[in-house]
């Protein structure tokens, strides 16, 4: 009776969180403040921020004018779907290791109730007993990344995004980059090529983990992560970092209302995909890309100001 009030309450936990880009980043972010020692929390409220900024930027007036509707609506769609996704399967395991740690005993022999990958089962319970937190982590990253593979970068209507004139462009100028705000008033962070591709985006996923919590600055970055609530503009950092050229669209539930999720089949992609995991650890950036961001989001704001224009004609 008392494990299925506590796989109850969190199947209601994850529902009310997984809202909206809003109330996902702050879940992960206020859980990782009770378990510090699961990183990949952290990690994942830094990533949906910015899946956040990258939202309410298609509503900027330069895109709305430069894109079409519906490209910028499939755009979003395809951020919302993947962290729908990754947010309904990773968030009970979080809540489950937490409860876990509340009544002193395992509980993972419950993650099927929430159709965890078994990929993830024997990774909990190694972490249980050993608390190494970058093999946890590099692990929940290999997981999600094959979580949203067929639903997302293989789903017959999002991959038109994949396609898309922004999303070459942004592939091409690097525009599409994972910030991370410094209290030293410098931008972190990193863009990876070839995004829809599955080795690369776990490397990816490895090497932000990486620059958060293992190289030395990473102290300078934590305190945003943690302590700055999200409000889906680009105007969070600006409290910390000057540009002269960033742009900042409208606040994110100003620009959409909060979209149902059709339901998704909840199969285990460990039995049914390739298993991919690179064995290389990326290396990280060694300097601030401050400088080098404010000059290509010009770039990009002079393309689309453009675009914009020409379509007026």
């Amino acid at each position: 009776m008392k494990e299925r009030k506590l796989v109850a309450t969190i199947h209601e936990l994850t529902a009310a969180y997984n809202k909206d880009n809003l109330s996902r980043t702050n879940a992960y972010r206020k859980l990782y403040a009770r378990c510090p020692e699961l990183h990949w929390a952290l990690l994942a409220s830094v990533v949906s921020r910015n899946a956040g900024y990258q939202m309410t930027d298609l509503w900027h007036p330069y895109m709305r004018h430069g894109l079409a509707e519906k490209t910028r609506f499939r755009l979003f769609l395809s951020y919302e779907r993947a962290n729908w996704l990754i947010f309904r399967d990773a968030f009970p395991q979080l809540l489950l290791y937490e409860a876990s740690c509340k009544q002193q005993q395992s509980l993972f022999h419950l993650l099927h109730h929430f159709h965890v990958s078994t990929y993830m089962h024997s990774q909990w319970h190694a972490f249980w007993t050993n608390k190494d937190a970058i093999k946890l982590t590099d692990a929940l990253i290999t997981n999600e990344q094959h979580l949203i593979y067929r639903p997302v970068f293989l789903h017959h209507q999002l991959q038109h995004v994949f396609h898309s004139a922004l999303f070459h462009l942004q592939q091409a100028m690097h525009t599409s980059v994972i910030l991370m705000p410094s209290i030293k008033g410098e931008l972190y962070g990193a863009s990876v090529y070839g995004f829809q591709h599955l080795k690369k985006r776990i490397l990816f996923g490895k090497m932000l983990y990486r620059m958060l919590f293992h190289t030395p600055y990473s102290q300078d970055l934590q305190p945003f992560a943690i302590y700055q609530p999200h409000s889906g503009q680009r105007k969070d950092y600006h409290t910390l970092v000057h540009l002269a050229n960033d742009f900042s669209g409208p606040p994110l539930r100003c620009c959409t209302p909060i979209v149902k999720q059709p339901p998704a089949k909840q199969t285990d992609w460990y039995q049914t995909t390739n298993f991919i995991t690179p064995k290389t650890v990326p290396t990280t950036p060694e300097v601030p890309i401050t400088h080098w961001y404010d000059k290509k989001r010009a770039q990009l704001q002079w393309i689309l100001k453009r675009k914009a224009e020409a379509s007026k004609l």
